[in-house]
């Protein structure tokens, strides 16, 4: 094996590692400006004279097909809910997702990940804890091992990899497959970061100013509502 196919491997891990991380990063962001958006919108409503009861009312069939049924008082559509999911049109179509069906890379690669989560399991299972072992140490294992299940079931095997180096555990030397595996994820992620970038709570948290968020909030009424920008 050539060194460039390692290093291409490596590199393309920590791309992936990364984008996760990304992504984690802006769902919290997303989630975090939810409440932010909910107020700054009722407040431009209120001082811009826009009816919000009414708009959801003669717009309650869109917003149904969208976001599911309405609750009693249609006032209290939880916008930031919907603005989470409502991205910004920018012309572009957006992909439907479609039932994946799994490569055979890709099952060939859990199979082979398998047996290094087996491996690691035998070090970091709860049950290899000495009886000598502080509560925190069990806490330790416990977290270690659930991190560890979580990510072959996700499929996160760069979490494996790291746990495997600390351990001396013997990894699959498929380094072509892997990275062909893995650019697919990474190409797939960055769609997922690109798509939760265009929610409005996203856009909104990251406006600086009175100005950005007056005109997001006008881009939202314009794509649900049909008002003026």
């Amino acid at each position: 094996m050539g060194i460039s196919v390692k290093l291409k491997w490596k590199r393309t891990i920590n791309r992936l590692r990364f984008l996760y991380e990304e992504y984690e990063l802006v769902k919290d962001l997303t989630h975090e400006g939810s409440a932010a958006f909910q107020e700054y919108y009722e407040v431009y409503c209120a001082q811009n004279d826009i009816d919000r009861q009414k708009l959801n009312e003669e717009h309650a069939e869109k917003i149904t097909e969208a976001y599911g049924p309405l609750p009693e008082i249609p006032s209290q559509i939880p916008v930031s809910a919907t603005s989470a999911n409502l991205v910004l049109f920018d012309g572009a179509e957006e992909e439907e997702e479609s039932e994946y069906q799994l490569t055979q890379d890709e099952l060939e690669l859990h199979e082979s990940f398998s047996k290094v989560f087996k491996k690691l399991a035998l070090i970091y299972h709860p049950d290899k804890l000495k009886k000598s072992s502080t509560p925190q140490e069990k806490l330790d294992m416990l977290n270690t091992f659930k991190e560890i299940s979580g990510a072959f079931e996700k499929r996160r095997y760069f979490v494996l990899l790291d746990y495997a180096e600390k351990n001396n555990v013997t990894v699959p030397k498929n380094y072509k497959q892997q990275t062909r595996w893995m650019k697919r994820e990474v190409t797939k992620l960055e769609g997922k970061v690109h798509h939760e970038k265009k929610t409005y709570n996203y856009l909104f948290a990251e406006a600086e100013t009175d100005e950005e968020r007056d005109q997001i909030i006008r881009q939202f009424l314009k794509q649900l509502f049909d008002l003026p920008l």
